[in-house]
């Protein structure tokens, strides 16, 4: 062990990591197992993907932390600093997490957030993808774009699902019916079997 400079934190390191794979591994397996619906199949893989990933990274920092106690203070402040420079994403993360943990929407429903809607396509790490309906293009139909948003607006503003707990998608046809063409229609209604 002398060869290597801190051995804890290096083994424990390497031991974070493969015990992070085998939870993976087997978690997916479980959630293969236990889950038919494809959309709580999708939304458990990446709640399980994060989780580990989350704490698989505070147990590294924490490994390496006690092996530098020295620097603490300024690891400490350099946190500080990367916590307000990555506000975004980090609030992404949490707004990853949040989608998930919350049931907020998963890949094919129908959302609606800050006046864009769509159906999800992916749920990334920072972003949520989704194939917008609407704008220029009449009715409910794709536009061809696909949106791309932050997570982390999640937290700021109202999210519409519309196919969460209802597939079906209320919608209206306008008829147009004017005073002239009421003259020329037919609208007497005829008992069967007699005639005209």
């Amino acid at each position: 062990m002398r060869f290597i400079p801190y051995p804890v934190p290096t083994i424990g390191t390497a031991a974070v990591l493969l015990l992070g794979w085998l939870i993976t591994a087997a978690g997916h397996k479980i959630v293969a197992a236990h889950t038919q619906d494809p959309k709580e199949h999708y939304r458990r893989h990446r709640l399980l993907n994060t989780a580990v990933l989350v704490l698989g990274a505070v147990a590294i920092v924490g490994l390496w932390s006690k092996a530098l106690p020295h620097t603490s203070t300024f690891l400490g402040l350099i946190g500080a600093g990367l916590a307000i420079a990555l506000r975004e994403p980090l609030l992404s993360i949490a707004g990853r997490l949040a989608v998930f943990a919350g049931h907020m929407y998963s890949v094919g429903d129908r959302i609606e957030i800050n006046k864009m809607s769509g159906d999800v396509i992916d749920i990334g790490f920072f972003y949520t993808r989704m194939m917008e309906i609407g704008n220029w293009v009449k009715g409910d139909q794709y536009s061809g774009r696909i949106i791309q948003f932050a997570n982390a607006q999640i937290f700021g503003t109202a999210v519409f699902n519309y196919t969460q707990n209802f597939s079906y998608i209320w919608d209206e046809i306008k008829l147009p019916i004017t005073y002239a063409s009421s003259s020329t229609m037919d609208l007497t209604v005829h008992e069967p079997g007699k005639a005209a």
